[in-house]
């Protein structure tokens, strides 16, 4: 019979440790997540509304070779989907069913994505060879930090998936189990691929820092420097290489959508320096670091960025200048938390200082330079974060397309990931000098913190008298952060919470910061207490368990404080019922677009500013409808929501059509005839100044009908926007206005101009002479000798859709004589078009839309999005040849820890034989 050897233990013990990871991490999240379970709540997402994620279900494979969303403007390109987790599962949910896909995409992608990021920490510390309860507690740590936590309920769980690749390439390049520092290179590098494309620009920075700890890993090796140095940069060129490779189809499209041909983008000096408050408006203040150890100090989010009234908040509101406008200190943004923990930072702290001890060092030569290294990356990440409040981001910001990241507060990812990895050198220490150790037991722990105090080492006592001082300092700020109350008060009057709007409101938020200094000072005396017990020895030896649990307690309770206020939730089927107005903008959604604003992206809306209910009709507008109700629905909106990376073509479009004076106000009905824009929401009053204003010729406007805002039915407590539905009504405030003059979606024209200017093109558009429903401007000829065609528009016939979708667009023409066949989409080179089957030119038409040439005849014309597919077949075949490879070397790795069968009757010793 053969027998076994125990080198199957390990594997077990692994196995066991797993399980145990799993089961502590998965309930901490099914606890913080739990609402999830209830069937109409969806988790908050302000980057990836429930809206926005159906309006594309049905697309969902298709969009991996290319993304086009036509609910804003005229259309516009983004980013396609991409063989990340993040669209992957969101594939796997719209699959499994376009209606509930959605719903479940919104309730789990949070939690997974923090998970993913908790499983990766636990791996790098599984490959360090470190402890198992270590890679347990750095891997709450990891997804419990707000800094992760915080952007995955924000609806950008991207961010901390990125994090969790960079930490996968990391595990990689330590990896004991891949010999060969090639294989590591490319494994390495494909993670790095991975978070690039996960998370765009934060991808981009864990990928700088991921490489440059690899380089200097290598070049601190112990081989000549010059060998040593040639190395590291071959391992840095290999893993640049592998990530260029799986990451072709993102950066291909993200320079086209976000670099390429996009304002404020260009790299010339003047430029960078116009775009300086815009880039940098994000940054974190150097006095707003003490987030990272005090989570609420300045407050938490934001209630009115959630939809909630700024009272709703208890206090919490964020107060602080993350997102401030230059000169403008009740202006902020804040969507994101720091927060690193209490005792994570004090552990972190005591590794990085062992690693500086000459004697009794619980780390080996190499370990600490790999301390040193995080710590390097941890100070310049910080720096980098402090942005417009500290000269060193300047210099960063000199370097090629370094502007096109905004915001320098992301460089807290790569300063939390640094700040992980030292906690889990500092819990390895901690285990190594103090918890494994067996010592001879007092009777009494006060006996045995006498007895370790009466030898301990100078270490020891330095750090206690460090902790001590530490906890005196803090109590002593408090006290007196706690007499300054007052003047607290009366700044935040004068920064956005001022008495007569918010009564009472300034007062509760300095108290609420007040109140999280006080548990600041509660947990790090926790903490203090906790770490002196494990020092002197108290829970040393078999008591290791208990200090182990403890340590794992006060981290989860402290993490899980924090993160609370970042988890919120949407009851999906009350925030997205219909009602009779969006009812009637849905119903052929590709015949008309809608607006609310004289034009797109302009800060004022069709309503009376001096009416008690344009406040409310604005809020329910832009903050409900606009960016949820009509993507979830398909409504087209000439309005958009969001364009912070404008395209220059686009720029010169709205310019042209935006007027300098009342005498151009004909220009804003120029646009929306233009834009096929048939209908406007506005307040009813309005109707005689849009047509004297805008349409003092032709009067074109008139009310198709009428309805007021009203609570939603069943609601008790009405609080925000979300709560009211719009309800038709005779004498209604408001009114849905039909524009009659607004160009048909598709239209045929037999007269057309050829002007390969485009400034001219646009002068002929604004001019009031010419009139868009008798010509169209071309930008290039129809067909070869084609000309312009200037006589009067005959009938040019009919068309109809058969067919539309965001990147498909089907219509049967019939046209009388030959022609341009307008489709008043936005123009892209990536469409094509065919025409009963046969591909025909595209056409740039009126500037900025497309069309196609027709013959005269019944034809069957198509509209496609096709960007080149080059780049995602890259990224696909380098995918499968990097999961290849880790099933390679899975599968080696296994056939190496094999135990050798060999028959039980021989003894060992002739068994060698």
């Amino acid at each position: 019979m053969p027998v076994a050897s125990n080198s199957t233990a390990p594997f077990a013990a692994g196995r066991r440790d797993f399980l145990v990871f799993l089961l502590c991490l998965l309930s901490i999240l099914a606890f913080l997540f739990h609402k999830s379970l209830q069937a109409d709540q969806v988790v908050f997402s302000n980057d990836g509304p429930l809206g926005a994620v159906r309006a594309q279900a049905e697309y969902a494979l298709s969009n991996f070779l290319g993304y086009w969303q036509n609910s804003n403007w005229l259309g516009l390109e983004g980013p396609a989907l991409f063989f990340r987790v993040s669209d992957l599962l969101l594939a796997f949910c719209c699959i499994f069913s376009s209606d509930f896909g959605p719903v479940l995409f919104a309730k789990i992608y949070a939690p997974v994505g923090l998970f993913i990021l908790g499983l990766s920490t636990w791996c790098l510390f599984r490959q360090l060879r470190f402890r198992s309860w270590v890679g347990l507690l750095a891997g709450l740590a990891a997804a419990l930090n707000t800094t992760a936590f915080s952007p995955a309920c924000w609806g950008l769980p991207t961010w901390p998936l990125a994090w969790s690749m960079n930490v996968f390439a990391i595990a990689a390049l330590l990896s004991p189990s891949i010999p060969n520092r090639v294989l590591k290179a490319v494994l390495a590098g494909f993670a790095v691929g991975l978070g690039v494309m996960e998370g765009f620009d934060v991808g981009a920075i864990f990928s700088v820092f991921t490489a440059v700890f690899a380089f200097l890993r290598g070049i601190t090796a112990e081989q000549p420097r010059a060998r040593a140095a040639a190395r590291s940069f071959a391992l840095v060129a290999i893993m640049s290489v592998s990530s260029a490779l799986l990451a072709a189809q993102t950066v291909r499209s993200l320079i086209g959508t976000q670099v390429k041909g996009i304002v404020g983008a260009a790299q010339d000096v003047q430029t960078k320096q116009m775009q300086w408050d815009f880039a940098t408006q994000s940054s974190l203040p150097k006095v707003e670091t003490l987030r990272v150890i005090i989570p609420g100090l300045f407050g938490y989010r934001m209630p009115e960025l959630y939809g909630d009234q700024p009272s709703s908040a208890g206090g919490s509101n964020y107060w602080g200048a993350v997102g401030q406008t230059p000169g403008n200190i009740q202006s902020r943004h804040s969507g994101m938390g720091v927060y690193a923990g209490v005792l994570l930072a004090l552990v972190a702290v005591f590794g990085v200082s062992q690693s500086f001890q000459k004697k009794t060092n619980a780390f080996r030569a190499d370990e600490r330079k790999q301390v040193w290294c995080w710590l390097a990356l941890l100070i310049v990440s910080l720096l980098l974060a402090w942005g417009r409040y500290a000269p060193f981001y300047q210099v960063a910001y000199a370097l090629p397309y370094f502007s096109t990241i905004r915001n320098p507060i992301k460089f807290m990812f790569p300063f939390s990931l640094a700040l992980v990895i030292l906690f889990g050198y500092g819990l390895e220490a901690l285990g190594r000098l103090y918890l494994d150790r067996v010592t001879a037991k007092a009777k009494s722990w006060q006996e045995q913190l006498r007895g370790w105090w009466r030898s301990a080492p100078a270490f020891d006592r330095k750090w206690t008298f460090g902790l001590l001082a530490t906890v005196s300092v803090s109590l002593l700020g408090w006290l007196v952060y706690a007499s300054s109350k007052g003047e607290l008060v009366r700044y935040l009057q004068r920064a956005g919470f001022p008495e007569q709007r918010y009564p009472h409101l300034a007062e509760s938020i300095a108290q609420f910061s007040l109140n999280e200094v006080g548990w600041f000072v509660l947990f790090l005396i926790l903490s203090t207490v906790l770490l002196l017990l494990i020092v002197s020895g108290v829970l040393a030896g078999a008591r290791g368990r208990w200090a182990i649990l403890a340590l794992g307690l006060l981290l989860v309770i402290d993490l899980g404080r924090a993160d609370t206020p970042w988890v919120v939730y949407w009851n999906y089927k009350q925030k997205y019922a219909t009602n009779p107005i969006i009812d009637l903008l849905r119903e052929n959604p590709y015949q008309h677009r809608v607006t609310a604003k004289p034009a797109p992206l302009a800060p004022g809306f069709l309503v009376d500013p001096s009416n008690d209910q344009a406040d409310l009709f604005i809020q329910v507008y832009f903050v409900e409808w606009l960016q949820h109700h009509f993507q979830y629905y398909r409504v087209q909106s000439l309005d958009i929501i969001q364009m912070p990376r404008m395209a220059e073509f686009d720029q010169a479009f709205m310019r042209a059509l935006a007027p300098t004076n009342s005498n151009q106000a004909f220009l804003l009905a120029r646009m929306w005839q233009l834009s096929n824009c048939r209908y406007l929401l506005g307040m009813t009053g309005l109707l005689n100044q849009l047509n004297d204003q805008f349409d003092p010729r032709q009067r074109r406007f008139r009310i198709q009908t009428t309805f007021n805002l009203v609570p939603k039915p069943g609601l008790i407590e009405i609080t925000k926007a979300e709560h009211f539905t719009a309800v038709p009504a005779t004498n209604g405030n408001f009114a849905l206005f039909e524009f009659t003059g607004a160009s048909p979606r598709a239209k045929l024209f037999t007269r057309w101009q050829v002007n390969t200017n485009d400034q001219a093109t646009l002068a002929a558009l604004k001019n009031p002479e010419f009139d868009p429903e008798q010509a169209v401007l071309v930008a290039s000829e129809p067909f070869p000798g084609a000309g312009s065609a200037t006589a009067t528009n005959q009938t040019a016939g009919t068309t109809e859709f058969t067919r539309y979708e965001p990147k498909r667009i089907e219509l049967v023409a019939d046209a009388p004589a030959p022609g341009v066949l307008l489709l008043n989409d936005r123009f892209h080179p990536d469409w094509t078009a065919r025409v009963d089957g046969r591909t025909e030119r595209l056409l740039r038409c009126n500037y900025i839309m497309r069309g196609v040439w027709l013959t005269a005849g019944k034809h069957r014309v198509e509209f496609r999005f096709e960007p080149p597919a080059t780049a995602f077949y890259v990224s696909l075949t380098s995918l499968v040849g990097g999961l290849g490879l880790c099933g390679f070397l899975v599968v080696s790795n296994r056939k190496k820890k094999s135990p050798v069968e060999r028959p039980a009757s021989l003894p060992a010793a002739a068994a060698r034989h």
